[in-house]
């Protein structure tokens, strides 16, 4: 799960480029501007500055370099072909609701009748949970896939091949350990990882797959939930990112799928000129909603919605969830905010650490990337519940927040 860029930024920024037109340098196009911000972002070469600014023309590299992808391809056609019963497990931001969309809709096109489970994020919290095990065991599958998670739930895995039930992982966060064996573990942050390009979104690991499922040429027609859920992450748009985010935008902008359609509707967006910033900005953050403050099924029943009668009600009922996400950011900042004046919290502090009771869980990671972006300070930000305390950290370049919370645990 990533952090998300949710509302639009006002518009206040005041280009200076006297830095850039100072520092001469080798010229990558023949623009002299260009090449200075091309320079400015690490590209050295004309040949590295062809591949950035004409992203469609690139190349993927061999999906089967990814570890245990050809083995987990091979597991699901043997399962489709015996016709076990499979769920697919996905976090409940847009990365992982879009891996779970596009898998459930290559999975039915192969012949299966996948189940797709999203947890919730108070009933159930995080990722691949004792709770969420509660839940899949109730659908007595034969196969669970989970994307956007499971890299650090290896006691919950071992659950479920305890139980007899195969286990695939697609994940693409920092790994954190040996997962049980027997579980097919598909992620460029492997140590034994040879796939050249390591910055993948879930959903761009999940495409791997599919890949390896149906040939490049058909694989192409999912590569809108690549482009949505890649964006929506915020994963940098370099190397093969740039690559399947520019294509997927231009078949996102001709895509018939209802749910976008009604999506780009309700947002006011026209669908022909949806951008990187449309999704980052206005579509993603109506994805994104359900799971911050309600049921986060009610956005994936939009990308899996095959009519305009399914969509139309769940894009309003998004887009009635996002304004409500809205005002509660403001109120909950605001809140935080007079906390830390109140606090004689002062700019030199080295961090903030805020919490208030009624502050919605799904809510606090925004608040908390607000105070960051203020303050530039590591920030943690929680919600008090009863004898319940959850919350969320963000933090600035040259502070690992996890180290830090660790290292001060009992």
């Amino acid at each position: 799960m990533g952090q998300s860029n949710e509302d639009a930024p006002a518009v206040t920024t005041r280009w200076n480029v006297d830095h850039l037109t100072g520092h001469p340098g080798p010229n990558l196009v023949d623009h002299p501007l260009l090449s200075a911000i091309l320079r400015s972002r690490g590209i050295s070469t004309t040949e590295e500055a062809t591949r950035f600014l004409t992203p469609s023309r690139g190349t993927l590299a061999d999906a089967r370099l990814l570890p245990d992808a050809e083995d987990a391809a091979q597991r699901l056609r043997d399962a489709i072909a015996d016709g076990r019963r499979i769920v697919v497990f996905g976090d409940y931001d847009v990365d992982g609701l879009t891996s779970t969309a596009m898998l459930v809709r290559v999975l039915r096109r192969l012949g299966a009748a996948p189940i797709p489970l999203i947890p919730h994020r108070i009933r159930d919290g995080y990722g691949l949970t004792a709770r969420a095990v509660d839940r899949i065991l109730a659908e007595q599958p034969d196969l669970v896939v989970t994307v956007d998670c499971g890299s650090s739930s290896p006691i919950e895995l071992q659950t479920l091949l305890d139980h007899g039930i195969d286990a695939i992982v697609i994940d693409h966060h920092h790994y954190s350990g040996a997962l049980p064996d027997g579980v097919a573990f598909i992620s460029p942050r492997r140590p034994d990882n040879a796939y050249p390009f390591a910055d993948l979104a879930a959903v761009g690991v999940t495409y791997m797959l599919i890949r390896l499922l149906l040939g490049d040429d058909d694989a192409q027609m999912y590569l809108p939930y690549v482009a949505l859920g890649s964006v929506a992450d915020v994963v940098s748009l370099r190397g093969e990112n740039r690559i399947l985010v520019a294509r997927g935008i231009s078949k996102l902008r001709r895509w018939l799928l209802p749910g976008i359609i009604a999506l780009c509707a309700n947002a006011g967006v026209p669908q022909a000129d949806l951008s990187s910033w449309h999704i980052g900005f206005t579509i993603g953050p109506r994805i994104n909603a359900a799971g911050r403050i309600d049921d986060p099924t009610l956005a994936l029943d939009l990308l899996l919605a095959d009519d305009e009668t399914t969509a139309t009600p769940l894009a309003a009922q998004l887009n009635a969830l996002n304004e409500h996400r809205r005002s509660e950011t403001t109120r909950v900042l605001r809140e935080a905010e007079e906390q830390l004046r109140a606090s004689g919290w002062r700019p030199t502090d080295p961090a903030i650490v805020v919490a208030g009771e009624g502050w919605s869980n799904g809510i606090v990671g925004l608040v908390a990337s607000r105070l960051v972006d203020q303050y530039y300070r590591p920030t943690i930000v929680l919600e008090r519940d009863g004898e319940i305390v959850r919350g969320s950290a963000r933090s600035v370049p040259g502070v690992d927040i996890v180290d830090a919370i660790s290292a001060s645990q009992d």
